[in-house]
């Protein structure tokens, strides 16, 4: 019997796309951001390198025995306008991209950290090359003679690079000069090795995204609903979720979340008692700020309108905990108190809370405890709370 042989089998035994690829300078990839030549899907999550981590990659390219890990990008052709793109750092929309133009599919905290520095992005300020320590480290005192920072010896622009050295009087130790010309010129000659995917529909895309970032894992159903937010003009992580994040480090709370990926769910699950607000529901515990409650479907079938109504209630919420807890000197251990707090705000309206209610709050802060307790017990807790 004659064995019948699958057409795309015969197709992918013939392509070997581990020949497209390429090196490409940092200088060049820098040139293509700045450009918008080289641009992303929109369902690349933002920015979540600390400072920390950026110096890392600073220090791995100057000091590092190996290559940094390739770049992977999808050249855009006509299939993958399907997947609405966004440009690099500013997540600005890219309304009609070019057939010219590459999307970063795995890649982009390491091109926008090059370009922070290749701009000098207000971010990365604090960060400087030690010439006597040898390696790059944020500092929050005064730049001292013998740093430099990471965006004026990296900037795209000779003329800033040079009139610095002029104004630190560097120009005249010719060593240091000819080092930290080395150095620059390293930087911007330093290859990436770019892999490159040929005109890849959107959900080819997110199936090469799913390989390349969650280890094969599948994008939640949560991921896919906020990219379809975004395909609509709504920005859960611009609008959302990073202004939760930032207000809490501006308060010095940002150690809370112990893991990167609850950096999202806390922020989906803080939104459940905005939701019950939304549609005027009595509290059930499913609608907990927890996230087992997410409510994925709730918000599949919202529009734009209505989620960001939840997100102003639940920032207002966050903002009236924050207040709560810096009049009470109170300093949270764990993320839960933060949380039901701005549920319970959310769910009174965000008014004010008389004083008597505002001391019983602060008893049941100091009389709970999130250590250990099943589901069903922090649905309980939250009940408890709104009794007050």
């Amino acid at each position: 019997m004659k064995i019948n042989i699958n057409e795309r089998l015969k197709k992918s035994a013939n392509y070997d796309p581990t020949k497209e690829t390429i090196n490409k300078s940092l200088a060049q990839l820098c040139k293509d951001v700045e450009d918008k030549k080289l641009i992303m899907p929109i369902f690349q999550r933002g920015l979540s390198w600390t400072t920390q981590k950026k110096v890392e990659l600073y220090n791995f390219q100057l000091n590092g025995l190996a290559p940094v890990a390739p770049i992977s990008i999808n050249r855009i052709g006509l299939e993958s306008l399907e997947m609405p793109h966004i440009e690099v750092l500013t997540r600005s929309p890219v309304p009609e991209p070019s057939l010219q133009s590459h999307s970063v599919m795995d890649g982009q905290q390491r091109i926008t950290t090059n370009f922070q520095a290749y701009i000098n992005d207000e971010s990365i300020r604090g960060v400087v090359l030690d010439i006597g320590r040898g390696y790059f480290r944020n500092i929050e005192e005064e730049i001292k003679r013998n740093q430099i920072p990471v965006g004026i010896l990296y900037n795209k622009d000779p003329e800033v690079y040079n009139a610095y050295l002029e104004k630190k009087k560097l120009t005249n130790d010719p060593s240091i000069l000819s080092l930290l010309s080395q150095i620059r010129t390293k930087f911007l000659n330093y290859f990436y090795i770019i892999n490159f995917a040929e005109n890849l529909t959107g959900e080819e895309q997110i199936e090469w995204f799913d390989v390349l970032n969650l280890a094969g894992s599948k994008v939640t159903e949560l991921q896919m609903i906020l990219t379809r937010f975004q395909m609509k003009g709504l920005d859960f992580y611009k609008e959302y979720s990073n202004e939760f994040l930032a207000r809490l480090e501006e308060e010095g709370f940002g150690y809370l979340f112990i893991q990167k990926d609850t950096e999202v769910s806390i922020p989906a699950a803080a939104l459940n008692p905005a939701l019950e607000k939304l549609y005027d529901k009595v509290h059930t515990s499913n609608y907990s700020p927890i996230p087992s409650d997410i409510k994925d479907r709730v918000i599949s079938n919202m529009e734009p309108i209505e989620l960001r109504k939840c997100f102003n209630w639940t920032l207002k919420g966050l903002d009236n905990t924050l207040s709560f807890l810096k009049l009470n000197k109170l300093v949270p251990d764990r993320i839960d108190f933060i949380t039901y707090l701005t549920g319970y705000f959310v769910l009174n309206g965000n008014d004010e809370i008389p004083f008597n209610k505002t001391e019983s709050l602060a008893d049941w802060y100091k009389q709970t405890d999130f250590t250990n307790k099943t589901n069903s017990e922090r649905r309980q807790m939250f009940n408890e709370l709104l009794s007050i």
